[in-house]
């Protein structure tokens, strides 16, 4: 992979599918931990009780996330493709469209 995109347009892309080549949370540290500065990467330093990922930092479960629900005509659809989700949300109100033209736009032909 790595070698057949060597443009630099490529470089969000190449990293992104290393980092899901990563077994658990632990290899994805030290995998982000050496791309955010190869020369001074440690193994020891990374595994140390010093080094600190925000997940590390965050306690879950004092997180309290507070949100307004959507109105009922809102409809959302999921959808799951690997490790990833793609959410639409589609609005099922049938108001009536408040783009009626009601004068000629000499803009617009008629």
């Amino acid at each position: 992979m790595h070698n057949t995109r060597t443009d630099p347009s490529f470089w969000a892309e190449n990293i992104i599918e290393s980092s899901r080549l990563s077994k658990d949370d632990r290899e994805t540290k030290h995998f982000y931990a050496f791309i955010m500065n190869p020369k001074t990467y440690s193994y020891d330093h990374v595994e140390s009780s010093e080094y600190r990922t925000l997940g590390d930092t965050i306690d879950d479960s004092k997180v309290d996330i507070k949100y307004t629900p959507y109105p009922d005509y809102i409809e959302t659809q999921v959808y799951k493709n690997g490790d990833e989700y793609t959410i639409y949300n589609k609005n099922n109100k049938n108001e009536p469209s408040l783009a009626v033209v009601t004068e000629h736009d000499e803009k617009c032909p008629m």
